[in-house]
């Protein structure tokens, strides 16, 4: 099973993430947007310190929680220009109404400017989650 795979988009990148639970289909997600955003065997090469931020999202189903993951990863990047390399779900968990996730961004601390592409935003549009033969899938677009 590949992690994720980039498809074809008229106008921005898209890319179909995958994952044996929900936990790493949305960590693949992120790894996908990290890849096209920032240089990662550069970033892996620097040799400094490697911190973590808290992401944590609640959501009504789990297209929106990866939706919101997504936007609250790229928002952390761009913020605070992170370095980041890998995003990885700690717990994911379910009450009566709300789907929620407590993850961890990891990045370098670091000055270098690791960057390659500016994604915009992250949409909901299409995004749609399925499980076949025990795998599941999500397809993201991101506006560039």
């Amino acid at each position: 099973m590949k992690a994720y795979r980039y498809v074809s988009h008229t106008a921005d990148i898209a890319f179909v993430a995958s994952g044996r639970n929900v936990e790493e289909c949305i960590e693949n997600a992120c790894s996908a947007m990290l890849n096209a955003m920032l240089d990662l065997p550069r970033i892996n090469e620097i040799k400094a310190g490697v911190k973590s931020i808290m992401v944590k999202e609640s959501a009504d189903n789990i297209e929106y929680l990866t939706w919101f993951t997504l936007e609250h990863v790229l928002e952390e990047v761009d913020d605070k220009m992170l370095n980041a390399f890998e995003f990885r779900v700690d717990r994911l968990f379910e009450t009566k109404k709300k789907k929620s996730l407590h993850g961890r961004l990891y990045y370098k601390d670091s000055s270098e400017d690791c960057r390659l592409l500016s994604i915009k935003a992250v949409t909901p549009h299409d995004m749609k989650m399925t499980k076949r033969a025990g795998i599941y899938s999500i397809k993201v677009t991101a506006d560039v």
